[in-house]
């Protein structure tokens, strides 16, 4: 995994997401957030994540007008 690729980190979120585990997808998909801050594909997955947990309110942050953006 390269540390500094927002990309490399939402594809092994991705991955994690597809295997069930989703507290783990949310951690890598909000380090891709991190890594680069207009990743809009990493919000909107975060937020598919969080709503499968139904976690509704993380899903909706108050980051939700990045994907809007998009």
């Amino acid at each position: 995994l390269c540390p500094n690729l927002a990309e490399a980190h939402a594809n092994l979120a991705n991955a994690l997401q597809q295997l069930g585990q989703s507290d783990l997808a949310i951690m890598y998909y909000t380090s891709a957030i991190r890594l680069n801050p207009n990743f809009v594909y990493a919000y909107a997955n975060r937020a598919s994540a969080y709503l499968r947990r139904g976690q509704i309110m993380q899903a909706a942050d108050k980051n939700a007008n990045r994907i809007a953006a998009a």
